[in-house]
């Protein structure tokens, strides 16, 4: 061992009980934040693919400009042939089309204005939680049929079997009518859907409203969350030179993303607050330490060693402290999120608000790289800047003066 790493681990372990505690300091502070940032991605990541399995996507492609001023008339030529070339394209992806519009249903009491969307049944009921109904005893919407939200059902007292109709605005400009039955009902969890969709087939969609083939949307789901904006690059560059957008879920859903980065802060500052406290017992340690040698430090000058040598020593102490403690919270926090990761972590009493804000009823912890290493490196390096310090007072040691002392 070199002969500097040797005296550095010697000068450690001179008082063993003050290096414990601190490494205790410090592995109780990586542990937190490994198990803390682990679950906070996982709950991040449930809380995306729940909101987006309820009838969104992590892309969508749409005619450009429709996702500010949707409009009957933007949409995607030929969508559904563009949808199953997407589909042979990148065969791990989930695809569906959408088509929608706003129309006045009625039955021979109540009306209401709804949204009607024209979906593909095989896709849908795999793509979405609203979809998944139609899965549900092998429903499928059959020409003529349709599936209402449940608070929207209510409203116009329509039970299953009951018919209704409905009038809207052709893409032609002609009339828009017909009459549905309805086949069944989904609960979203959102009560803005619940309350006004209606789910019909896409060719009945395209029959009532002179759709010709087009649609507005195209959906695409991707096998994980971490694979959305790789997926939509290679997209984008496809259908370079096209009228087409292609967005982002992070686009699509920007009240979400500004949720998490506010709730992502506010940690933070929490961290931050933690890691400080961790850095200000490193630099006490270590100017302790440097205050108890300051006679030993004199003698080393006075034969010749120099200053970026007896600093060294410092910075080497330093890391071998930070090290065990990186080390062993690390381990320790990997070892709690492992066990959350297989459990699950449920929250008594948030059941209300992880209903409101589709938060999935359990928490399981994200375990990659980043989670695991982003916070203890922090304190390493944060522990060496507090190594500066005492280093600097070394420079300014006076041989004889320290030999005295």
């Amino acid at each position: 061992m070199n002969t500097e790493f040797a005296l550095a681990w010697r000068n450690l372990w001179r008082r063993a009980k003050r290096t414990w505690i601190t490494i205790a300091a410090i592995v109780f502070c990586n542990a937190i934040l490994v198990f803390g940032i682990s679950v906070q991605m996982g709950a991040y990541d449930g809380m995306i693919d729940t909101t987006l399995k309820v009838f969104g996507g992590h892309i969508q492609l749409s005619k450009v400009g429709y996702n500010d001023d949707p409009s009957l008339r933007e949409t995607i030529p030929n969508g559904r042939n563009l949808a199953q070339s997407l589909r042979n394209n990148y065969p791990k992806l989930l695809v569906t089309t959408r088509s929608e519009s706003f129309v006045l249903a009625a039955t021979e009491t109540r009306s209401a204005g709804v949204q009607i969307v024209g979906v593909e049944p095989s896709s849908e009921s795999e793509f979405s939680s609203v979809g998944s109904v139609l899965a549900e005893d092998n429903l499928a919407i059959a020409s003529d049929e349709a599936v209402l939200g449940s608070l929207l059902s209510r409203h116009l007292g329509v039970s299953k079997g009951d018919e209704f109709s409905f009038v809207g605005t052709a893409k032609d400009g002609s009339f828009a009518a017909g009459m549905l039955n309805s086949k069944a009902r989904f609960e979203s969890g959102s009560d803005e859907l619940d309350r006004a969709m209606v789910l019909i087939h896409i060719e009945d969609f395209d029959r009532a409203f002179a759709m010709a083939g087009d649609v507005h949307q195209i959906m695409v789901q991707v096998p994980h969350l971490d694979d959305a904006n790789v997926y939509r690059d290679r997209i984008e560059g496809w259908l370079a030179n096209s009228d087409i957008e292609v967005l982002s879920w992070q686009q699509l859903n920007p009240g979400l993303q500004e949720a998490i980065q506010a709730d992502l802060t506010s940690a933070m500052v929490m961290y931050g607050i933690l890691i400080a406290l961790v850095i200000f017992s490193v630099l006490n340690t270590q100017l302790m330490s440097v205050l108890e040698r300051t006679h030993e430090f004199g003698i080393m000058k006075s034969i010749g060693l120099s200053n970026w040598r007896l600093a060294k020593l410092i910075f080497i102490e330093t890391a071998m402290l930070a090290a065990i403690g990186l080390i062993f919270g690390v381990l320790l926090g990997a070892a709690l999120a492992s066990v959350l990761a297989y459990t699950g972590l449920a929250i008594p009493g948030m059941d209300e608000a992880n209903y409101s804000f589709q938060i999935p009823d359990r928490l399981y912890p994200l375990i990659n790289f980043n989670t695991l290493l982003i916070g203890p490196t922090v304190v390493f390096f944060g522990s060496l800047l507090a190594a500066i310090y005492p280093a600097r007072k070394l420079q300014r040691l006076q041989p004889i003066e320290a030999m005295r002392s």
